[in-house]
């Protein structure tokens, strides 16, 4: 029996269902080692443990920064909980205090190291001196990696990291969970809530600078007025920016942007189900998991460039379109292109390119980078366990 200790800061719905299929194959012992069950953020209920692997959360501290949701964390005691399961391999998220710590036992005890990252080359470049300087010893010294997708495969390329040590961990969603979802859900009784009209430009996200949402009212307040008079943009989150973006909206008189506020996963499929396209105006995201969830609903999706899905999940003219949010009469124009293109959701062509990236895929990457680090694994679960 093989154990692989997975470091890493919390366990979300969408993270679930890989580390319990992985601890569903013979010969493999899988324990999850959490600095939190749940962010102050986060909507989601607490992390459970799971029926075939070990969740428990270890002893961290942890500090926010200003005007982030993020907290960084520094599992203290991780060593010690190391030292005393003794794991064959460990995959440790993020090239931070964490993965340091991971690699003290893993150079001690001569065990590989697997990264699990999702650094993108628009993200390391705000990257301070001693992070750029910790990533690249890390960066040398660990067995394997796991990316999040190809942006992440490129920043470690920049790294002097060699692709034969690198694997994709697919960013997934429950496809079918979305898709099934959004056809039930009452999408009249979101029109009716919010007053809408026309077509819906939707944004999920958490209201923060790094969100470009900023720059999604700039472009709609740009829009001729009746294109802003007959359709609607719907804002869905919370977050420490909104009283300044309602501001905005107002001081550029933004007609028919309308803040919904958080609203709990369960109930966002609905949201989906009253759209006609989602926009991700982000500054800044690993990948952008909403941009899964859309298609899995069947929505195209104008998406940031700065988002680390962007050039996998979007297929310019097909599931939707790429763009940069600070290029407001850009941004404008194609609004404009989208709220008057005529084309109906949900859309099966887009719900079945999105099923590519699935949990299985994600678990097979996993596979695949332990055998490169030397612990190879049956490709099929244990049906006895």
């Amino acid at each position: 029996m093989k154990k692989i200790a997975v470091l890493t800061n919390e366990l979300p719905p969408y993270r679930r269902p890989i580390f319990e299929l992985l601890g569903q194959h013979e010969g493999l012992e899988v324990k999850v080692y959490l600095s939190t069950r749940k962010e102050p953020h986060r909507l989601w209920d607490d992390a459970a443990d799971l029926p075939h692997v070990m969740v428990q959360t270890i002893p961290n501290f942890a500090i926010r920064f200003p005007k982030s949701e993020r907290l960084i964390h520094f599992p203290i005691a991780a060593p010690l909980v190391l030292m005393r399961e003794h794991p064959d391999v460990i995959i440790s998220a993020e090239f931070g205090f964490r993965t340091l710590m991971a690699w003290l036992y893993c150079a001690l005890l001569r065990k590989p190291l697997i990264i699990w990252s999702g650094e993108t080359p628009y993200g390391a470049a705000i990257a301070i001196a001693p992070q750029r300087l910790l990533r690249r010893f890390l960066a040398q010294r660990a067995s394997g990696f796991l990316a999040y997708g190809e942006a992440a495969r490129q920043y470690l390329h920049s790294l002097n990291v060699d692709n034969r040590k690198i694997s994709v961990l697919t960013q997934a969603v429950d496809n079918d969970y979305w898709t099934e979802s959004t056809q039930t859900a009452d999408a009249e009784e979101i029109r009716r809530i919010h007053k809408l009209s026309g077509r819906i430009a939707l944004c999920v996200g958490t209201l923060l600078y790094r969100k470009g949402i900023h720059h999604l009212i700039q472009a709609w307040a740009a829009l001729p007025g009746e294109l802003q008079q007959e359709n609607a943009l719907l804002l869905v989150g919370g977050g420490d920016e909104r009283q300044r973006l309602e501001a905005l909206a107002s001081e550029l008189n933004a007609h028919n942007v309308i803040f919904a506020g958080p609203i709990p996963p369960h109930k966002l499929s609905a949201y989906y189900a009253a759209a006609d396209f989602l926009v991700l105006p982000t500054l800044l995201d690993v990948w952008g998991l909403v941009v899964n969830e859309a298609m899995a609903s069947g929505l195209p999706v104008l998406c940031s460039k700065y988002a680390g899905c962007a050039q996998e999940l979007i297929v310019p003219g097909q599931t939707g379109e790429i763009f940069d949010p600070a290029d407001t009469a850009a941004f404008s124009s194609l609004l404009a292109r989208w709220l008057r293109l005529p084309h109906k959701t949900p859309d099966s062509a887009i719900q079945a390119h999105i099923q590519q990236w699935n949990f299985e895929s994600s678990v097979r990457g996993i596979l695949e980078q332990l055998a490169q680090v030397g612990i190879p694994v049956s490709a099929r679960p244990d049906a006895s366990k």
